[in-house]
């Protein structure tokens, strides 16, 4: 990696140099393993990784011994690699999965929301207290931090952005409103 003068920061001796998310670390891979430099070229953490995924908020998902967890800008665990997959945080939860289903983990990496979903998708991370899961019958539900539902499943399910104190949910076809805290405050009724 060279910076903006044209003068080598990191020396070519890597597979590949990745600069990620917000933490100012680059990602090197040698040996298909990968480590961390800061922006100057320095040597933050050697390569011991076989994942490291990009930075936000100062951590990162990564993975060692086939196991996942979460990292901080200096390579040390925030949550153990105990996980077969993991997701970056949100709201203090990540979603984590163990034996096949997905549940979320305080940052301790303790179960919060036990692992008893199907699958992971982008409406997985919670965002004002709500987050999207799939149950056993490939339906979707809404959940609170507590792992309450929220909806009753359905194929489809849409989340939208909160304004003024409320969000907007769309279950099925009918929309309904959430308020910050995740409470329903209008059930999906509606059709616009």
């Amino acid at each position: 990696a060279v910076n903006a003068d044209g003068k080598w920061v990191i020396r070519p001796d890597y597979q590949r140099c990745s600069v990620y998310g917000t933490a100012n670390r680059v990602v090197v891979e040698k040996d298909d393993l990968c480590g961390l430099h800061d922006l100057e070229g320095n040597e933050v953490h050697p390569c011991s990784f076989e994942i490291i995924s990009s930075f936000t908020d100062g951590m990162a998902c990564a993975r060692k011994d086939g196991k996942w967890g979460i990292i901080d800008a200096d390579g040390n665990w925030i949550i153990r690699n105990e996980f077969d997959q993991i997701s970056d945080p949100s709201e203090g939860l990540a979603f984590a999965k163990e034996g096949g289903k997905w549940g979320y983990t305080n940052m301790n990496g303790e179960w919060v929301i036990n692992p008893e979903w199907d699958t992971a998708s982008s409406i997985s991370q919670f965002v004002g207290g709500v987050a999207g899961v799939k149950d056993d019958s490939g339906k979707f539900v809404l959940i609170n931090k507590r792992g309450e539902a929220l909806t009753k499943p359905s194929s489809t399910l849409e989340l939208y952005a909160i304004a003024d104190g409320m969000r907007r949910v769309k279950v099925g076809r009918k929309y309904g409103y959430l308020t910050e805290t995740g409470e329903m405050a209008i059930k999906p009724a509606y059709d616009d």
